[in-house]
């Protein structure tokens, strides 16, 4: 199990995390100083005229997922409509670019490793509101001799704009991948279901992506995991334990929770509660397939052997309501 020094962290998009980049909303919700450079997470609000210009990343992979609203993602040639509960991957290398076809759309963005989000606070200035100002109003100075040079650093290479493209479909991009909330594959447990948007088989080893729906008054047992563990509230409000701290959580919050530190979760709230959860090198969901044929009352020995091998540990059946 790899050790970390930072802490567990639990924010959620405001004024003192936010900035205006162009005429769209970045809010720093995980930062690569808070995770030692593992990963970083940014919401984003956006409107038409701030997407970026065709570009690849030579360092880091990226993600996107859609909350709201609608994004035409271009990469290789192909284009892929985008909309709420959409997952987009792009490996390292790979060409890409996006529109919103919705007059704003808000979302996430996934860098890892880290850094790259420091290229968004250089070009930015403080949120002066959490609501999208005015780009018709607005006048935005770019300094491109610094531009340029800062994604030299960052090995960001910007590209002439593809030929055109097919129809925007929701087929497969030919290069990365993408999923929807309504065709992932799903495992059902009798506390909570788990859909798969991104697996360590997609993404060589490097992240899962779950969606994990946790039923009134169920909970997720207090464990640890051997990897970086980030959730968004999607929906609901929740009750986490991080160590021997608990955080009332709810919609538009994310926890980022670091390896080898306790956490788990019970739904507080009057529905069924659902999260975004991104785990970091650990090929969970081959550990959730194998769990999920297990009897808990007659294989336990089986159980505990899996937890042992996949260095996960269960502490305590359940979180206090």
């Amino acid at each position: 199990m790899q050790t970390t020094t930072y802490q567990p962290i639990v924010t959620r998009p405001c004024l003192d995390n936010t900035r205006e980049y162009t005429p769209c909303l970045f809010s720093h919700l995980i930062s690569g100083d808070a995770t030692g450079g593992e990963a970083a997470l940014i919401y984003f609000l956006g409107q038409k005229g701030g997407e970026p210009p065709y570009h690849l990343h030579t360092r880091e992979d990226e993600f996107f997922y859609i909350l709201e609203g609608e994004a035409i993602y271009e990469s290789g040639g192909r284009q892929l409509l985008a909309r709420a509960g959409s997952l987009i991957w792009f490996p390292k290398d790979t060409e890409h670019a996006f529109r919103f076809t919705t007059p704003t759309a808000r979302g996430l963005i996934g860098f890892f490793p880290a850094m790259f989000e420091k290229w968004f606070i250089e070009f930015s200035e403080p949120a002066r509101s959490m609501e999208l100002p005015d780009a018709s109003a607005t006048n935005y100075s770019v300094d491109i001799p610094k531009m340029m040079a800062m994604a030299a650093e960052c090995g960001v290479q910007f590209l002439p704009t593809t030929t055109e493209a097919t129809v925007p479909s929701e087929v497969a991009l030919s290069e990365g991948f993408s999923a929807h909330r309504d065709d992932a594959s799903s495992i059902e447990f009798p506390f909570c279901g788990i859909r798969f948007l991104a697996t360590s088989e997609q993404t060589a080893g490097k992240l899962t992506v779950i969606e994990c729906d946790v039923h009134l008054g169920q909970s997720i047992p207090l464990h640890t995991k051997p990897c970086l563990d980030i959730s968004y509230v999607l929906e609901g409000e929740l009750r986490y334990q991080l160590g021997d701290q608990f955080y009332d959580v709810r919609a538009g919050d994310c926890i980022a929770c670091p390896a080898g530190v306790p956490f788990g979760f019970r739904n507080i709230g009057t529905g069924n509660a659902r999260t975004l959860d991104m785990m970091f090198g650990c090929p969970f969901e081959i550990f959730i397939d194998r769990l999920a044929v297990l009897n808990p009352e007659t294989e336990k020995e089986a159980m505990l052997a899996l937890f042992e091998e996949y260095s996960m540990t269960f502490l305590r059946p359940e979180i206090a309501g």
